[in-house]
């Protein structure tokens, strides 16, 4: 049986649910005028992402009071079902992140040490996804092997 795959727009508050299900994105930005894209765990304030890297990495460099991408995504291992969300708006290092984490724990140390970590704050004022759901193929009377004179719907495959 062959699947029809459907892309729908998730809402605004959709998009933010599914960010605060992971912890680990990719922050998208400029350094020497060339895209850079770095893997980062972070974890979500309201509407802004506080990402967790490294003092004196590009990202904790270039990103202060300039405009980044933000993406999470997450993908089924068949690549049938998934979701994505990019966010977008102006980052800034900040000195303490827990005045914006108000009781959540800061983000996990992933990709760098516990003793030297810098914390980015990105608020994302736009914010889009989309999430892509898999479904049976519908098959009009008739075509590839549906015998629409029988009782019910037979399905066999096609070389």
């Amino acid at each position: 049986m062959t699947h029809d795959q459907q892309a729908v727009e998730l809402s605004r508050a959709e998009c933010l649910h599914l960010l605060n299900e992971t912890f680990v994105g990719r922050v998208i930005h400029s350094h020497n005028a060339l895209p850079e894209v770095e893997p980062v765990a972070y974890v979500m304030a309201g509407t802004s992402a506080v990402v967790r890297t490294a003092p004196g990495s590009s990202l904790a460099n270039t990103l202060d009071k300039s405009i980044v991408a933000f993406e999470v995504d997450s993908v089924s291992s068949n690549l049938c079902d998934g979701w994505s969300v990019t966010g977008v708006g102006p980052a800034d290092v900040v000195s303490d992140p827990q005045q914006y984490l108000t009781g959540r724990s800061l983000p996990p140390a992933w990709a760098y040490g516990d003793e030297t970590s810098a914390y980015v704050r990105i608020r994302l004022q736009l914010v889009h996804g989309r999430r892509l759901t898999t479904r049976p193929a519908t098959v009009p009377a008739g075509a590839d092997g549906v015998d629409p004179t029988a009782g019910n719907w037979l399905w066999t495959e096609q070389p």
